[in-house]
């Protein structure tokens, strides 16, 4: 489906944040291969964002709670943001809401993902493959040191 009008662009567009939100650079690269325009499809981009439909704000932050609730550290999503087009203003903003609950995040990601393991906090292979989960999640050292003496001072 080709869009030629700015009508056509801007029902496309509303459908996919009918969906969920999306950041602007998400939708442009959604949906460049499909107009005739670029100089079209930004301005009705723009439109939408002074309209308040696209929010990067807003996007942010629905973005970051579901990946914390999926057990995902600072640093991924993130890294994850910025893939999306948002400026490192918008993340770092959005993420400060979540400062006091990294390491209780990773503590709950560890859990899940270690269950049988869990109280075998002596041994350090395993103790390595939960720092790596960890790490590779997008904890820092400081989120993980502090999961991992959490979670250890709770099964004394």
């Amino acid at each position: 489906m080709d869009l030629n009008s700015s009508k056509v662009i801007r029902i496309k567009a509303m459908d996919y944040l009918g969906r969920r939100d999306h950041s602007k650079s998400e939708l442009f690269k959604k949906m460049r291969n499909e107009v005739d325009s670029f100089e079209l499809l930004q301005e009705e981009l723009d439109k939408l964002e002074m309209e308040g439909y696209i929010n990067e704000q807003r996007f942010a932050e629905e973005y970051i709670r579901s990946r914390v609730i999926r057990g995902y550290g600072p640093i991924r999503i993130k890294s994850e943001l910025r893939t999306k087009g948002l400026k490192d203003g918008t993340i770092s903003i959005s993420l400060m809401k979540y400062d006091g609950e990294w390491v209780s995040a990773a503590v709950k990601a560890v859990l899940k993902k270690f269950s049988s393991e869990a109280k075998a906090y002596k041994d350090q292979k395993i103790l390595l493959k939960k720092k790596r989960f960890l790490a590779y999640r997008g904890f820092n050292f400081d989120h993980i040191n502090n999961a991992l003496e959490n979670i250890r001072l709770e099964n004394k």
